[in-house]
Order: structure tokens, then sequence, then C-alpha cells
């Protein structure tokens, strides 16, 4: 696959091809023809105390401003798309100040398309017809967040931990009653669960809690840094806790907001640094799920 670019509309998922892989069929048909497409690169946050190891604006270690994405090309006349002003007034409809659509792109050597979200910067198309009616146009963008993210969701379910209640080893074989013979003290049964980060830069995780449960948790059995919930959830209660948004909300219609159900004194809004991370879930009724729903981020 080499290099692909689109233009996607947040509203109607309308794609404007910029750049289209070689075996497309479509490849010399599209109205536009990019002469060169910049993703750019994030910026550093200000630093106004140089102190390794510390985040923010003391020294920069994780945090980054954003990135400008500039393209420059021509909209020429198709027997699809006869007319190019129609074709650039879709790409300058997506410059305005309220919209936000999403660039996808894709490189050689990526499993799938990465993606981020636009704001309108500047967009130039000088009233020059010396190629007929071809349009020269040329346009900038700001990608917020500075990073690409995985245009597909990672989602992964953490494995339940809970009490065994005494385990026995009888002449029948194995029995869960504490009082029928020799037994292991009560302890944890299950594990933990790999949350795979293969991007380039920390990740948010979303992070589901399914009822029944009791105060459900999920801990990174590395940090101990966790979420724990200060409720008990029915059955089929769904909880989404997002942890860049830092919000806590029921799944209904509409949504109900739950952030009275985080305990502040114990838990941490978490994410998933580069690489494998370690979770395990448990509650005090040693029932109910936990999902991951992450995407992979690079700079």
């Amino acid at each position: 696959m080499t290099t692909t670019a689109r233009l996607v509309d947040e509203l109607t998922g309308e794609s404007i091809w910029l750049e289209r892989d070689e075996s497309d069929p479509d490849y010399c048909e599209g109205p536009v023809i990019t002469n060169s497409i910049d993703f750019g690169f994030p910026g550093p946050r200000a630093v106004s105390n140089n102190i390794p190891n510390a985040n923010g604006t003391t020294d920069l270690t994780q945090f980054h401003s954003n990135r400008v994405v500039s393209w420059n090309g021509w909209i020429t006349p198709t027997e699809s798309d006869p007319f190019p002003a129609v074709t650039w007034d879709k790409i300058r409809k997506l410059s305005a100040p309220d919209r936000r659509p999403w660039m996808f792109v894709s490189e050689n050597g990526w499993p799938e398309e990465r993606r981020m979200v636009l704001r309108g910067d500047t967009i130039t198309s000088p009233l020059d017809r010396a190629m007929g009616p071809v349009i020269v146009g040329a346009a900038t963008w700001v990608c917020p967040s500075g990073v690409l993210e995985s245009a597909e969701s990672n989602i992964e379910q953490v494995l339940l931990s809970g009490g065994t209640g005494g385990l026995c080893v009888t002449d029948a074989g194995f029995c869960f009653a504490p009082d029928c013979g020799n037994s292991f003290a009560e302890g944890d049964f299950g594990g933990a669960s790999n949350i795979v980060n293969d991007g380039t830069v920390v990740t948010y995780p979303i992070i589901a809690f399914r009822g029944p449960a009791k105060n459900p948790r999920v801990v990174n059995t590395l940090t101990q840094q966790g979420i724990y919930l200060k409720a008990t959830l029915i059955a089929n209660q769904v909880i989404v806790v997002d942890c860049l948004n830092k919000t806590v909300t029921e799944i209904a219609q509409p949504p109900i907001s739950r952030l009275s159900y985080y305990d502040y004194t114990k838990s941490t809004w978490l994410t998933l640094p580069v690489g494998s991370s370690s979770f395990s879930y448990s509650s005090d009724d040693k029932q109910g799920s936990c999902t991951f729903i992450w995407r992979d981020r690079w700079i």
C-alpha cells in the first residue's frame, strides 16, 4: 500500500480523496490531484523550568502542542465530477471554524489507516485560469491533539480476580467448601490481562464496567493505580469511564452522568504507556466484567 490520504466529513462520513493508492482502479479518475501533502509534526510544549522527568511546563517529557497539516494541488474536471468548483467547495466547507473533519492517512508498512481530527486554518485558490478550468488550490489545517490514532478501536476484556473461599483437596477431587478437609487459605483466582498500546505515545482508554457488580475496580498491577467505583451495579447496567475527558457515564437514553460513582480517594484517571500494561479486575461480590477500549496513538 502506498501513501493514501482522504478528508472525511465528520457529519456525513463522505470522503474526499486527496491521494489514492496506486493500485486503486480510481487512481487516475478522481478530481483531486495532489502536488504535495505534509502531515506536519507537533511542536513541544513551552518549557519554563528545565527539570528532567517532570511533565508539563516544568520540563517536556510527555506533552506536546498541535501540528499543522498542509496540502496543495489541483482540482480537475472529470466525467463523474465535471465541475472543479463544486469539489473545491466541499473542501472549503470542511475548513469552516465550527467543523472538525478527519484526515485518514496510510503509508507503506502500516497495517491500517491512521486518523487525526482537524480544524481549518487557511485556504487559498488564486483566480488563475492558465490551466483552463483547473483550480489551483492550497489548504492548511491544525490538528489540535497533535497525534495520529488508529482508525479502528482496540477492545480487550480484563480477567476477573476473586476469592476462592478455601480450596479443598479430598479423595473425591476438588471442592470449595472450607470444612471438608485440608485446604488452601482464601485468596485470589484468575489473573491479569495485558493491554497493549502499539503506538509511540501514551493513549487514554475508555473503560466499561458491566453489572451485576458491587464496587467494581480495575488496577494496573505494576503501578497499583486504578479506577474504583463506589456503587452496586445491577445486571447489565453499564458504566463507562472516559479517562481522556474525565467522565463517568451510564449507558442509557439519554446517557446519565455517574461521576458520583468515581472514588476520588483511591482512583487515578488511567493512561496506557507505549507497550504492554497489565490490569486486574475485581469486585466485592466477585461478579461483573470490565472491558478496555482504546486507540493506539502515534506522534
